[in-house]
């Protein structure tokens, strides 16, 4: 096999394992824009698994680009209430989360009245979504829509260069064999 073949396969094998190597913790951006334009925002670190993100954390919740403050909690509303962890997809009727400043799973009787933007299942086909910040004029909540939630991986740079690396070789790789 000549050189320039082995440098374009070499160039291919590292184009196409990129993926592999950033199968680890991802950082998400994902958003939710209400019908009145209230948008909730943040990011998260996760590991994509088809329609779901596993392993959440790192989360961070901006209410119109404004963060809110202390620690943020990932959790769910289980069969017996709120659990620790959080159900996140791409699919926004899957989810069923509640990132907020404060930990239902240790705080009993009625949530403090601090910060939080979730989306649950409400029982009828549908899912909520909700946004609550004490020094918001309003308490958002609606009947969410797929078309207002948007979930996307965002490239970590290593990614970035190893395909770019790997890319730049094979065209090498063409260039010199012609």
């Amino acid at each position: 096999m000549n050189n320039t073949l082995k440098l374009f396969l070499f160039g291919f094998a590292i184009a196409a394992s990129s993926p592999l190597i950033a199968k680890a913790q991802t950082t998400f951006d994902y958003s939710y824009t209400f019908a009145d334009g209230f948008i909730a925002s943040g990011t998260l670190a996760g590991t994509q698994s088809g329609e779901y993100v596993d392993n959440v954390s790192d989360v961070t919740v901006n209410f119109n680009g404004t963060p809110i403050t202390g620690s943020v909690f990932p959790q769910n509303d289980g069969p017996s209430g709120w659990a620790a962890g959080s159900i996140v997809s791409f699919d926004f009727s899957l989810c069923n989360f509640l990132f907020g400043n404060f930990d239902f799973a240790t705080d009993t009787g009625s949530p403090p009245e601090d910060e939080w933007f979730l989306i649950i299942p409400n029982g009828n086909g549908t899912s909520d979504c909700e946004a609550y910040r004490q020094n918001l004029p309003d308490h958002f909540d609606e009947a969410g829509f797929q078309s207002n939630w948007s979930l996307v991986a965002v490239p970590e740079p290593a990614t970035l260069a190893w395909g770019g690396l790997g890319g730049f070789l094979a065209i090498g790789g063409l260039i010199r064999r012609k």
